[in-house]
């Protein structure tokens, strides 16, 4: 484990553009046996369109940013929140949630995402990163 985040370290100082994010978040996903992943910064302005890096399927990715789900979207919305790491999924009590942040986790299983662990960043700007 040590090792595996030595390399993502390494590989993110490394980092030119988003290719090699891509591949560097790609190769810890890999590690630590997470079949997908993705990086999504929040807009700083609402009419702003999100950074998504992601081997999620780019049909949902291209879904998600069309219909713009991040502003419902209920991992977003706890991320914003504050540092945090969180499981999250179709299965959890997603009941309890307004009918659009349910449709953003129902449309997401669909494209086979169905459940998730979320690490959300936040830096000294308030920016936020998950």
């Amino acid at each position: 484990m040590h090792r595996l985040f030595e390399k993502f370290i390494e590989q993110l100082s490394a980092s030119v553009d988003a290719a090699d994010l891509h591949e560097a978040m790609a190769s810890a996903a890999a590690g630590l046996e997470f079949p997908l992943f993705a990086y999504f910064t929040y807009p700083p302005a609402s009419s702003d369109t999100p950074l998504v890096i992601s081997n999620y399927p780019s049909s949902w990715t291209s879904n998600y940013l069309r219909l713009r789900y991040h502003s419902v979207d209920p991992v977003i919305l706890r991320g914003l929140r504050g540092w945090d790491t969180f499981h999250w999924g179709l299965d959890r009590d997603h009941r309890y949630l307004p009918a659009s942040q349910q449709e953003v986790l129902e449309n997401a299983a669909q494209f086979g995402i169905r459940c998730g662990l979320t690490m959300s960043m936040h830096d000294h700007r308030g920016r936020f990163a998950g």
